[in-house]
């Protein structure tokens, strides 16, 4: 008697072995560029979060610059009043008292 045999060839000699590694490696591919993609354009908005913050840091540093000089420059106006207020009072205290001695002598 005879048998006969089909002899199949090893599974990793095979067509859909061939297909599996081929969408393997696309698939990894794929994924590959999808992280370094996903990085990059985390690593831009962290960058871009930094820039802004600098920016509005930068911003209110020099909003508070004007403040303070706004601020000193209402101090010295204030002062300025008051010493003016300060003299025109004592001029009428010296306005009033000659009036009052022109009134006794007269």
């Amino acid at each position: 008697t005879l048998l006969e045999f089909d002899v199949l060839p090893p599974w990793y000699n095979t067509v859909c072995w061939y297909l599996t590694c081929c969408l393997l490696i696309i698939a990894t591919q794929f994924g590959t560029f999808y992280l370094m993609k996903r990085r990059l354009q985390t690593n831009h908005l962290r960058r871009m979060k930094s820039q802004e913050a600098t920016r509005l840091r930068l911003m209110n540093e020099q909003l508070q610059n004007e403040i303070e000089e706004k601020d000193a420059e209402i101090f010295t106006q204030t002062s300025f009043i008051i010493h003016k207020n300060e003299l025109i009072q004592k001029l009428k205290e010296m306005v009033d008292e000659i009036c009052s001695r022109n009134t006794q002598k007269a």
